[in-house]
């Protein structure tokens, strides 16, 4: 593809009001992206990794698309005197952006189902999960970084760097198969999401029958953190799975069926809405340690309420006898 074409496309996707809008938007929810401290050591231990991979996620969003954005219009009106107001750029650029995002994204992925992993691992095993060691927990984070490699891999096999791009993206023929990544990791998000239900039920029912009374404390401690763990993750996956099934089904859909490049490119930015989870994210994560709080705040003013009412009767038993 000659300069000139690559020049006409730049002015192109500047001249998109909405395209521009979007590219913004995107850049500014990546920009904006104490509750585990009750769990067991491989939960935090995947909790942390899950939040490592939204920073390194988002932080592949803020170049991509932020670096997008800043060409289509501080740096094109800069250049509003040139012959070419949005100049091509190399792919090793726009490409090594993307692989951030990339890997981010699918660690994302890898760790909320290595955490519904480690949950129902912890649910089997509950009599004994506690005295567990951290391999487990480990193994899982390995598992998820492993995901993360390989599609950067496949990735990298497929880029053309010697390409010139008019907007950030992996190159025509890493396209087709980032696609079909798409569809794989939607099913990886999916299993998770049901599979972190199904172990909330599980925990619920046990946490309810009647024999419960006869179970060790170990046993009754564990379901309950089961509980709460499964309660802190399953919205997290959720949210992440709903913008998640966007990008994994919407956009290879209309991608595919796009034969021009530079169309291809611009929808796939368009639909991919996975940056939202950046700032959806700690905004439930704030909602929840919220409501916590309350509670617990509720519980400590039930407690004295009661004793204070104890003391007032021991004071009138002593008062009369």
């Amino acid at each position: 593809m000659d300069l000139e074409q690559l020049c006409a496309e730049g002015i192109s996707l500047s001249e998109d009001s909405l395209f521009v809008t979007i590219m913004g938007l995107k850049s500014f929810c990546a920009f904006a992206g104490d509750l585990t401290k009750s769990f067991h050591k491989n939960a935090r231990m995947i909790v942390y990794l899950h939040f490592g991979m939204v920073a390194i996620s988002a932080t592949g969003s803020l170049l991509s698309d932020g670096y997008d954005f800043l060409r289509f219009t501080a740096i094109k009106s800069m250049n509003i005197e040139e012959d070419c107001s949005v100049h091509p750029f190399s792919a090793r650029v726009g490409a090594s952006f993307k692989l951030i995002k990339i890997f981010g994204t699918s660690g994302i992925i890898g760790t909320i189902f290595a955490w519904s992993l480690e949950r129902l691992c912890a649910t089997i095993f509950a009599k004994s999960y506690e005295k567990k060691s951290s391999k487990l927990g480990a193994s899982l984070c390995l598992v998820a970084i492993g995901l993360a490699i390989v599609d950067v891999s496949v990735h990298l096999s497929r880029i053309d760097f010697s390409a010139l791009l008019s907007m950030v993206s992996v190159t025509k023929p890493a396209i087709d198969i980032s696609m079909k990544f798409y569809y794989g990791l939607a099913a990886i998000e999916i299993v998770s999401v049901l599979l972190l239900g199904c172990i909330w039920i599980m925990n619920v029912r046990y946490n309810s029958i009647k024999s419960r009374i006869f179970s060790t404390l170990a046993y009754k401690s564990q379901i309950q953190e089961n509980i709460e763990a499964v309660s802190f993750m399953f919205p997290v996956a959720f949210i992440h799975c709903f913008f998640g099934l966007t990008a994994a089904l919407i956009v290879p859909s209309i991608a595919l069926s796009i034969e021009d490049p530079l169309h291809k490119a611009k929808s796939i930015a368009e639909f991919d809405l996975v940056v939202l989870y950046y700032v959806v994210l700690p905004i439930t994560l704030f909602w929840r340690n919220y409501v916590k709080r309350k509670n617990a705040k509720r519980v400590v003013e039930l407690k004295v309420h009661g004793d204070s009412l104890n003391n007032h009767f021991t004071m009138l038993r002593k008062l009369f006898n």
